[in-house]
């Protein structure tokens, strides 16, 4: 209870458009990663959107990074970035616009800026990733500014593919590849990973070195959890394995930068919302059954007005888990 102390409690009270979803058996949570500097506003945006969902019948956490230049409904009807709702409305925005456009109910959020990432890992002794020597390239290349922030020396590592062991600044440039082959995609994928190694890595280390760890994370978690919650999920999540992991959408279309009428940039637009937020409801939660409420249905229309991006995907992510699909070959990939 001391420790918990030492977070920071925002409350927020995000709206849930679908209210027929039975989610019962599950815990889900909007987690956010920012990229604050010291030379940016205070307004800013969420570079990382991932959606944890616990399953609490089967023991499983499944992984949902929500792609940042997602093309999605903002609150005020308008179209955007996902990365855009935290930087207007702070977490409540974010948390509303995964419900309004994905169909859930979230209510609890924690956000961290990616500072936090080095500290957690240099605590813990570092973490084992299977890496390529582009890899190894992109991260020396990108690992020098979180050593500057960390205040440590730079560490270069061995250009070579195989396992490797990242300290906590190699991990920052690790989830922060973009340059490679998949973009964005990729790197939703690298940061999952990180989080799995890090969840690995926690629960064989010692109370004390947990202990240390916690002294220094939580002054910067920014979260809606209370204590009690807290300390009920932390008596049960030592037992949750890993489960699916995917970036959102699975089927999606990346049109040139000046493509959609009246938007400039790059965007990443769902090749039929509705497919792509069904498909995420069966890999998040399998047992029940789902049906689009009429909001993401009308979001779903408005994507392909707006775009004119209308390919009917065909194929079933549960289905083509094995064999590959074509989500994958695009670079749209799940684990």
């Amino acid at each position: 209870m001391h420790k918990l102390g030492k977070l920071n409690t925002v409350e927020i009270d995000p709206a849930v458009v679908n209210t027929n979803i039975d989610l019962e058996d599950y815990t889900n949570i909007a987690l956010f990663g920012t990229d604050e500097r010291d030379s940016e506003p205070d307004s800013i945006r969420s570079d990382t959107m991932i959606i944890a969902s616990l399953d609490n019948k089967n023991k499983k956490i499944r992984l949902v990074s929500v792609y940042r230049d997602t093309f999605l409904k903002q609150g005020d009807g308008t179209y955007d970035k996902a990365n855009a709702a935290y930087a207007l409305g702070g977490p409540e925005a974010a948390v509303e616009q995964i419900n309004r456009n994905l169909d859930l109910n979230v209510s609890k959020y924690a956000s961290v800026n990616f500072g936090i990432l080095s500290q957690v890992i240099d605590g813990l002794g570092g973490i084992d990733v299977e890496l390529t020597s582009d890899e190894v390239e992109a991260i020396n290349e990108l690992s020098g500014e979180a050593y500057y922030y960390s205040g440590k020396e730079y560490q270069e590592l061995v250009v070579q593919d195989g396992v490797q062991t990242l300290d906590g600044s190699q991990s920052v440039g690790f989830a922060r590849i973009r340059s490679l082959e998949g973009g964005d995609f990729k790197r939703t994928e690298r940061q999952r990973i990180i989080i799995e190694k890090i969840i690995e890595k926690a629960k064989n280390t010692n109370i004390f070195t947990l202990n240390k760890l916690v002294d220094k994370v939580l002054p910067q978690v920014t979260t809606n959890f209370s204590a009690k919650e807290i300390l009920e999920m932390a008596t049960q999540l030592l037992k949750y394995d890993m489960g699916d992991m995917a970036g959102f959408p699975f089927e999606a279309e990346t049109p040139d930068v000046e493509a959609i009428p009246g938007y400039y940039g790059s965007y990443v637009v769902p090749a039929n919302l509705e497919w792509n937020v069904s498909e995420l409801h069966k890999l998040l939660f399998p047992r029940e059954e789902y049906i689009p409420s009429n909001e993401v249905v009308s979001i779903s229309n408005d994507i392909l007005y707006l775009t004119g991006i209308d390919r009917q995907p065909e194929t079933d992510i549960n289905a083509e888990q094995d064999a590959g699909s074509e989500a994958e070959s695009q670079g749209y990939e799940y684990e």
